[in-house]
């Protein structure tokens, strides 16, 4: 068995040029870093800068102003990813060296109940919604804004912003815009396909295609209080996703053939009958190729709600349009405007709890 030598007896053991040596200089300067929630015991609140490099943390090491850490010993560069589990201890290090698990607090606990009242106002909000519009970013007509405040003071229960080619960037202020007009109106903002831009952005819905993220990917992703929804293009998938756990609505269609999914065959009425015989709870909308001529067709096979694009923004009066659209909507069973309005406010007010409202 090779014996080490004592770090004072290598060469470069007190050297300001290693790492060790640098450690020990830095000892004393504020550290950047804090430690996670609920690793700083009981009083997590109490904790200080200063305790930082001698507890790693939320781990507790001994190491402490004389033992300069790591000498002699082979290291690692830690690339800012947890490798464990905090219950769980990595091979070959002590058991006390681990970050220590979370510890319940009354700040935890309202964290956690100002979450399971977004989610529930969240899906109420959901449950009372019946016209869904997909919009691009109106680059043409340049009017994005006020675009939005005329649609979502019609009526229009969703939106979401669908336009293929956007940098992220510019996708990002975009959407910005649409979940400020959304916001202000007590309306659902909506992502499709990007879970990352869902997460930045703080949305209310995230919609997943077949193609796209797994409904239970996009939920380990975004946490349990965003509203995933999911498009089917058959009987087959559409039982599926109502059947799946992370799923809280469902698209079907499309119903006809649109531009806007080129090369996507048509679905036809018998796919929104079969969902409208569905047993079902879990909201869903009929989509593709819906406008104030075919819509009637869509609600005589079932459908209570739609998702719309041109049939409001190729409109010359898109408000005018949302408004006919919702008279040709049946109403749903049980919603009045009190209780609609009551879900808004509660959405609001959760949402102004976790930070999220945007004024």
């Amino acid at each position: 068995m090779v014996q080490l030598a004592h770090r004072r007896e290598h060469p470069r053991g007190n050297s300001g040029g290693t790492r060790a040596g640098r450690w020990v200089k830095l000892q004393n300067t504020r550290s950047p870093f804090r430690d996670p929630p609920g690793c700083g015991g009981p009083d997590d609140t109490a904790t200080k800068d200063d305790d930082v490099p001698e507890r790693i943390h939320g781990t507790d090491c001994g190491l402490h102003e004389n033992s300069t850490p790591f000498a002699g010993m082979t290291r690692s560069r830690f690339d800012g990813r947890r490798m464990h589990s905090p219950s769980q201890p990595a091979p070959g290090l002590p058991w006390e060296c681990h970050p220590k698990p979370p510890v319940a607090s009354s700040s935890t606990a309202g964290g956690w109940q100002t979450r399971r009242v977004l989610r529930t106002a969240l899906l109420h909000s959901l449950a009372g919604a019946r016209l869904y519009l997909c919009t691009d970013s109106r680059r043409r007509e340049g009017d994005l804004e006020n675009f939005l405040e005329e649609v979502l003071g019609a009526g229009v229960d969703v939106v979401q912003l669908r336009e293929k080619g956007l940098e992220a960037a510019e996708e990002l202020e975009l959407l910005a815009v649409v979940a400020a007009a959304a916001r202000r109106h007590g309306r659902l903002v909506a992502v499709n396909d990007r879970a990352d831009l869902a997460a930045l952005t703080d949305s209310d819905v995230f919609h997943a295609g077949q193609q796209d993220l797994t409904p239970s990917a996009a939920r380990s992703l975004l946490g349990p209080d965003v509203i995933i929804g999911r498009s089917t293009h058959s009987p087959n998938q559409f039982d599926a996703a109502v059947a799946d756990p992370d799923v809280d609505y469902a698209c079907v269609g499309p119903v006809w053939a649109t531009p806007t999914k080129p090369g996507r065959p048509a679905a036809g009425l018998e796919t929104i009958r079969h969902a409208a015989s569905s047993t079902t709870e879990v909201p869903w909308f009929a989509i593709g190729g819906i406008a104030l001529n075919t819509i009637q067709a869509v609600v005589e096979a079932g459908a209570q709600r739609v998702v719309v694009v041109r049939a409001i923004t190729q409109s010359d009066d898109p408000a005018g349009a949302t408004t006919a659209l919702l008279q040709n909507l049946p109403p749903l069973a049980g919603r009045t405007a009190g209780s609609d309005a009551a879900a808004m406010s509660s959405s609001s007010v959760a949402r102004a709890s976790k930070g999220r409202l945007v004024s």
